[in-house]
């Protein structure tokens, strides 16, 4: 099982977004998807409408959705490794939301085999890169964020846009810059509709080719 912290530079920044669509774009992939939130995450539980629990032995619930993506709901920090040792033979992939603050970074990006970080494209915000200094230190320089995501990514500001990758490049080195996901109106919906982007309308076909490279990247970390 790989597990996968998605963290972000700031709230609002499509850090759920990016966790669920990408959780759904791996299912469709064929893969065992297990999403882990708390139990207060009102929009992830709404989104994924799920229709069944069970409980493991650790005493955490998993529950099973409608898109065929399981929730974990997190126990305690002292029961993380246990309960992730037990379900590790149980799914492929680990989604875990690892928040926004980079001095408060949980147990879940320590034990994890992939750091990603979401940051809104055309923005300059400084924090990305203080989010990799904290991982570098508590690492002690062994880890730092795999993938950075440029989220919200809107047309007709281009100038911004090559502005922030150029200066992200340039400190993180362009393999690690993942595609831009376009902002539009029809994702900021999904939530409430209980759909993913790949239930979008043809036309919205960029939307979707942007999340299908996110998961051709994800999966380039199994090889």
């Amino acid at each position: 099982m790989l597990i996968i912290a998605i963290l972000s530079s700031s709230p609002g920044c499509g850090r759920t977004t990016i966790m669920v669509n990408l959780g759904i774009g791996l299912q469709r992939k064929g893969f065992r998807v297990l999403i882990a939130t708390g139990q207060t995450d009102i929009i992830i539980h709404s989104w994924l409408n799920p229709t069944a629990q069970e409980e493991v032995s650790t005493g955490a619930t998993i529950e099973k959705t409608a898109h065929n993506v399981d929730l974990l709901l997190k126990p305690g920090a002292a029961l993380l490794s246990t309960c992730l040792n037990e379900l590790k033979n149980h799914y492929d992939y680990l989604l875990m939301d690892a928040g926004f603050n980079q001095y408060n970074l949980g147990q879940e990006v320590l034990v994890s085999d992939i750091i990603m970080s979401c940051v809104e494209a055309g923005i300059n915000d400084q924090r990305i890169f203080d989010i990799e200094k904290q991982l570098r230190h508590l690492s002690r320089d062994s880890r730092g964020i795999d993938i950075i995501v440029p989220t919200k990514a809107r047309s007709g500001e281009w100038e911004s846009n090559v502005e922030q990758l150029m200066t992200l490049t340039e400190f993180f080195g362009e393999e690690r810059i993942a595609d831009f996901i376009p902002f539009c109106e029809a994702i900021h919906d999904l939530p409430k509709e209980k759909k993913s982007v790949w239930d979008l309308p043809q036309h919205y076909s960029n939307r979707k080719q942007a999340f299908d490279r996110l998961v051709d990247r994800v999966l380039g970390f199994r090889l």
